[in-house]
């Protein structure tokens, strides 16, 4: 992530969303088991790399792919919050970063307009945090 908020900051944008994508691709092996990074740190990265790829999307004027890639951020953790037990860290870390990815989704709401991706993401966090995992599916 340090390499692609150099190559961000830089101007090389197709660097930048590499290094994004890379980064993205160690926490998503992360998620699955490889490798023994916290959950706290696991999940920054995710949501980090997320948050990277979606700016340097909207900043190429690709409104509809941030905004799934926020999306997609934001459903991934519901779904731990749903799949962990309360008191594990996995489930603890996800509500944590979720309050992030709430935010984003609201900030570009509030930036472009509504988007499906992110009202259907909104709505799953509603029902995630609302009713028991049975009721969600």
């Amino acid at each position: 992530m340090r390499r692609a908020t150099i190559a961000e900051r830089d101007g090389r944008a197709a660097q930048a969303l590499a290094h994004c994508q890379l980064a993205l691709t160690s926490a998503k092996k992360w998620l699955l088991g490889a490798g023994s990074p916290t959950p706290d740190e696991c999940l920054s990265a995710f949501v980090s790399s997320h948050f990277c790829i979606a700016k340097l999307q909207d900043t190429e004027g690709n409104i509809d792919g941030a905004a799934n890639c926020l999306a997609d951020a934001h459903r991934a953790l519901l779904t731990l919050i749903q799949q962990q037990a309360r008191s594990s860290e996995w489930h603890q870390a996800a509500v944590w970063y979720s309050r992030d990815t709430h935010g984003a989704l609201v900030a570009h709401l509030v930036a472009h307009g509504g988007h499906p991706a992110i009202d259907r993401a909104l709505h799953i966090g509603c029902l995630t945090l609302c009713t028991s995992s049975d009721q969600v599916h």
